[in-house]
């Protein structure tokens, strides 16, 4: 953990929801050779994790939402993907994932549904 804590400083201190917005925020081009060196080593770290855990979602784009008790990240457009993940995160550090998908082509989530499903789901 001591490791973690020299990679990513702040970062572990920080809400899920954060670090989440951080690890999706991480590109290629955010990340500085001739920068702090701690800086770029977080990066390049993020960067892997990212690569990893979030998958071939995130080619459709991710969009944040933030509601009264909750935020959100969408990733996956219904007109261009047969699969949605949603990630809610409440204003505490509550966190919970919720996966669409379907292998039917004529079978698809609309974005109101989604939205619902962001905006009616309770935290606790």
């Amino acid at each position: 953990m001591k490791n973690l804590e020299v990679v990513f400083g702040d970062l572990m201190n920080r809400s899920a929801y954060d670090q989440y917005a951080a690890l999706l925020n991480t590109t290629p081009s955010s990340i500085r050779a001739f920068g702090p060196r701690a800086e770029a080593t977080r990066g390049a770290t993020l960067l892997t994790i990212k690569a990893i855990a979030i998958g071939p979602g995130l080619a459709t784009g991710v969009f944040s939402f933030e509601f009264s008790d909750k935020r959100d990240f969408k990733s996956a457009i219904r007109e261009k993907s047969k699969r949605a993940d949603l990630e809610l995160f409440g204003m505490g550090n509550h966190h919970v994932e919720i996966i669409c998908a379907t292998t039917k082509d004529s079978v698809r989530l609309s974005q109101p549904e989604l939205n619902r499903i962001s905006q009616h789901f309770t935290l606790c």
